[in-house]
């Protein structure tokens, strides 16, 4: 890192790819606005037709955490991750950030991102700006990423950054406090309430008149019902 020469500095994952016109989106977000470190969306994939169930629900839960609760943060510049997958940092800040403080989280871009907020950086995020990441293809590598995501958040709120609980807006609290695991929950109990909505109206309309369709219908309602587990805990 204090080998860049410039003064911004792109991050990516190994995993992860950009759109031809991400970089140049970002960069005038950032310069624009007089931001710090600016994000973009993540869109999951497989690298192929995006037909794995896992690689799908993971695209209708970043399309509700990036498109409408990062579009909320950003708002009062309370954007709280700038994602290892797609980022653009002010290179002065990234490189002091790196060079004083020792990043021990298991999420360093969420560690990095609240340590700039703690220095009063301009963090944003725009939405047109794209990227893709290879999404998990089973149970087990989903489970053990969201896993070290949910500690790495607990570390972060509850001891690294435990301070910013008193600075930040109130219903950013939402997203550092105890509260957020609730929320959590309660999503999961929506969408298990829809779960079984659509297996008992799907039943009724006929659709699943089949015996072979009926089963279909079922497998696909519990895995839904298992993976959002997964993904929400």
């Amino acid at each position: 890192m204090n080998k860049a020469l410039g003064t911004l500095i792109a991050v990516f994952d190994g995993n992860s790819w950009w759109m031809p016109d991400t970089l140049l989106k970002l960069v005038d977000y950032m310069l624009l606005n007089g931001k710090k470190a600016v994000t973009g969306y993540v869109h999951p994939s497989d690298e192929n037709a995006e037909l794995n169930p896992y690689v799908v629900l993971q695209q209708l839960e970043y399309s509700q955490g990036l498109g409408i609760s990062r579009c909320a943060q950003s708002l009062g510049n309370n954007v709280l991750v700038v994602s290892g997958a797609i980022g653009l940092n002010d290179a002065d800040v990234l490189r002091g950030i790196l060079n004083e403080k020792n990043i021990h989280s298991v999420t360093e871009d969420l560690e990095i991102t609240l340590e700039m907020h703690e220095r009063g950086a301009g963090v944003g995020y725009v939405s047109i700006a794209n990227g893709l990441r290879f999404a998990p293809l089973s149970f087990d590598v989903l489970w053990s990423q969201r896993l070290r995501w949910f500690i790495g958040w607990l570390h972060n709120t509850l001891s690294i950054h435990r301070d910013l609980l008193l600075k930040k807006f109130w219903l950013t609290l939402l997203f550092y406090t105890p509260f957020y695991p609730i929320l959590r929950l309660i999503n999961i109990v929506a969408r298990l309430t829809s779960s079984a909505k659509y297996f008992w109206v799907t039943m009724a309309t006929g659709i699943a008149r089949r015996r072979a369709d009926f089963k279909i219908t079922f497998l696909i309602v519990c895995c839904k019902t298992v993976f959002m587990f997964g993904l929400e805990l």
